[in-house]
């Protein structure tokens, strides 16, 4: 999702993802977030902000110093995408939402990914958009708008019943059939399987066998 947005010529876009295993570390997720630009200024300012493990820190003054920082850099239209901004330190979230609050007209737009919409915490007085999957009828009508025009609606219809309602899945499935395919024309394969590169991210994060002993299972089983 963060990729679409971003895909535009109409702002200077900086793209972050949080890392997860960090968010016991007071202010690791307000150094990452620094550390996307490339500035001096920002480049001490994360590790400065990275000596607060440990310690409480003062948010208020944190959140007054980056809104300066993120106003400065707003020479032009910028747009910061954070991925996963919920998996930040609590420290992080609670300064991130106080900038975010006062960003009000300035050139300087924040966008966060969340894997839930917050109940409660620092993040819950955000603003935010809920993203629910497609419907049945709505997957069609978006197959049939990027398919060949001579494709079968009967498969249109199996790609969407196979898809969940995920944008991205039926996108995938339909790249993924041969012009007979998609026609009607020629046998199709079920369940649907991810295109070649998806999968081989896949495989060797869910396959617990050693990259040596795969090597060598492929070798005996040609």
């Amino acid at each position: 999702m963060l990729e679409a947005i971003g895909a535009t010529n109409e702002f200077l876009v900086y793209r972050v993802r949080i890392n997860p295993t960090e968010s016991k570390l007071v202010c690791s997720g307000l150094s990452t977030i620094l550390a996307a630009f490339p500035s001096p200024e920002a480049l001490s300012l994360s590790k400065r902000l990275l000596s607060h493990s440990g310690d409480r820190i003062r948010a208020a003054a944190l959140a007054s110093e980056l809104l300066e920082f993120f106003h400065r850099m707003a020479t032009e239209p910028t747009l910061l995408l954070v991925d996963d901004i919920d998996q930040m330190d609590r420290g992080s979230q609670t300064v991130i939402t106080m900038v975010m609050s006062r960003l009000g007209s300035s050139d300087f737009h924040l966008v966060g990914t969340v894997s839930a919409v917050p109940q409660d915490g620092a993040l819950a007085p955000l603003a935010h958009l809920g993203v629910v999957p497609l419907n049945f009828n709505e997957s069609l009508r978006l197959l049939q708008s990027l398919a060949n025009p001579n494709a079968d609606e009967a498969v249109l219809r199996m790609v969407c019943s196979a898809s969940s309602g995920n944008p991205g899945a039926l996108l995938h499935s339909l790249a993924a059939l041969s012009r007979k395919e998609l026609a009607g024309e020629a046998p199709i394969t079920l369940p649907f399987r991810p295109q070649h590169d998806i999968a081989s991210k896949i495989v060797p994060e869910a396959n617990p066998i050693a990259a040596k002993r795969r090597t060598l299972l492929a070798r005996l089983s040609c």
